[in-house]
């Protein structure tokens, strides 16, 4: 949406143009004809009269404001009545679900996990509330209705998360007034889940496997010495290859990785004609917890873990080998990486981490290993 202002007689008028259509419409602002250049590059220069330019720029600022939520011809029409301090025209259309469906197929990066979200919410509660009644009642019956499907405590705050966007964006495009949703919870556990060590890796790289577990075995290699997540990892070939590093955009984020290549990835593109071998994400992870059963070890050793059930939280006993998926590709390089020394804001450069609390939830560490970490330490020395 681009906007500018021209004057017709002494009357300044507001244009916006947006996917190739015009919408004009009189400011009431009127100036004399001698303080306005219509030719001039910006609003200061093309308004030499000073109580109107205030104005003017109160528009300008409005409407930038509301340009990231512009989409169709009543969002323009929306924008341009916020502008201008008039009441907009009411539709019919802007209900809570048809505006939350939109949203949901918006391009971008995250589509995908968008509309998921907007699926499991609209089959969970139904689509009849709107804005105003999306309130705190509805929420406790909301999460009432997610402990009884079992989705877990981060999988409910990932569904809030989302839930808060929309009626964020709907009450500040006006389509909305109430603020229930600024109560609505999201909070995330660190997951208990394991970290491979480098010698489980150096086993698993060495071990002698043929079809679908050599397939799973190289993709998660891949995945190791990446530290990405498996909708990157799994589609890198060659291609990505120059010199001795590895590019690729993260599809997540759309953040650029440039990383050294690492040996093993090179050697699993060699095996498979260049390229990450076609196979899914689940079976990798169904072929890699019998892979790691076989290979015994300290794959067998027993750990805790909590297991969230609807609304309850359980301790289970498990051997190491159950928790092995394509995501402890990810927790294991991010994991080995940071034990070697790698400074943290080197790690995230590979994970794509924005923040070093997020990358350090990622990071597996006993105590023994801490301990041995911080005999390295000058302080000990």
């Amino acid at each position: 949406m681009k906007h500018t202002f021209n004057l017709n007689a002494r009357s300044i008028r507001l244009v916006v143009s947006h996917d190739g259509k015009k919408y004009r419409k009189a400011t009431g602002l009127i100036i004399d004809p001698a303080l306005w250049n219509q030719k001039a590059q910006s609003l200061r220069a093309q308004c030499k009269s000073k109580p109107v330019f205030n104005e003017l720029s109160t528009i300008h600022s409005r409407l930038i404001e509301r340009e990231p939520y512009v989409k169709t011809e009543d969002d323009v029409e929306d924008a341009i009545a916020y502008a201008l301090g008039i009441e907009p025209k009411k539709k019919s259309s802007r209900k809570f679900w048809d505006y939350f469906k939109e949203w949901s197929e918006r391009d971008s990066q995250s589509k995908r996990y968008r509309q998921l979200a907007y699926r499991r919410i609209s089959d969970l509660m139904g689509t009849k509330e709107d804005w105003e009644e999306i309130n705190g009642d509805w929420y406790f019956r909301f999460m009432r209705k997610c402990d009884e499907q079992g989705y877990s405590h981060n999988y409910k705050s990932t569904l809030t998360a989302k839930l808060k966007t929309v009626m964020k964006e709907g009450y500040d495009r006006g389509l909305h007034t109430s603020e229930a949703f600024r109560k609505f919870v999201t909070s995330y556990r660190t997951a208990d889940s394991i970290a491979l060590t480098k010698d489980e890796v150096d086993a698993l790289w060495k071990a002698k496997l043929t079809g679908k577990q050599a397939d799973a075995r190289d993709v998660f290699i891949v995945g190791v010495y990446c530290a990405g997540r498996f909708q990157d990892y799994s589609k890198l070939s060659e291609e990505n290859i120059t010199g001795d590093r590895l590019r690729y955009v993260q599809r997540k984020t759309g953040q650029i990785v440039l990383i050294p290549v690492s040996p093993r990835i090179k050697k699993v593109f060699e095996r498979h004609d260049g390229r990450c071998p076609a196979i899914t994400e689940q079976e990798v992870g169904r072929h890699m917890k019998k892979i790691c059963e076989n290979l015994g070890g300290t794959f067998n050793d027993i750990v805790e873990i909590r297991v969230s059930r609807g609304s309850r939280t359980e301790i289970e006993r498990k051997h190491r080998y159950e928790l092995v998926s394509c995501h402890t590709a990810r927790r294991t390089g991010a994991s080995i990486l940071y034990k070697s020394g790698v400074p943290i804001a080197l790690c995230r450069k590979l994970t794509g981490h924005t923040t070093d609390a997020m990358f350090m939830n990622y990071v597996k560490m006993g105590k023994e290993e801490a301990a041995e970490l911080l005999a390295k330490s000058d302080f000990f020395k």
